[in-house]
């Protein structure tokens, strides 16, 4: 697989990350934006892990908010495809419950 963007989303989706555990998420983001310059403050708030990520100071200011966890995925035996598997077909689109 040759396009970043598509190998980084894959590899975020398939990691089982249900709140509160991230499932190192926030490691692979953090390791992208520092490699961009971003400087990274963690925030945990009961019990809950994040990430700020800044560049640069001054004004204006730019920033991204989201999460990297999803609520259990119930049953199992309710799916008809695992919940975090990825089905890419054809480069067009994604298919999962994670994404």
């Amino acid at each position: 697989m040759k396009n970043k963007v598509l190998e980084l989303t894959m590899e975020l989706i398939r990691r089982q990350s249900v709140t509160p555990k991230d499932e190192g998420c926030l490691e692979v983001i953090g390791s992208r934006l520092e490699a961009c310059g971003f400087q990274l403050t963690p925030i945990n708030a009961n019990n809950v892990r994040n990430l700020l990520a800044t560049k640069g100071s001054g004004e204006p200011c730019f920033a991204f908010a989201g999460h990297t966890d999803v609520v259990p995925p119930g049953d199992i035996t309710d799916w008809t495809s695992p919940p975090v598997r990825t089905n890419h077909k054809k480069r067009t689109s994604i298919w999962t419950r994670s994404s």
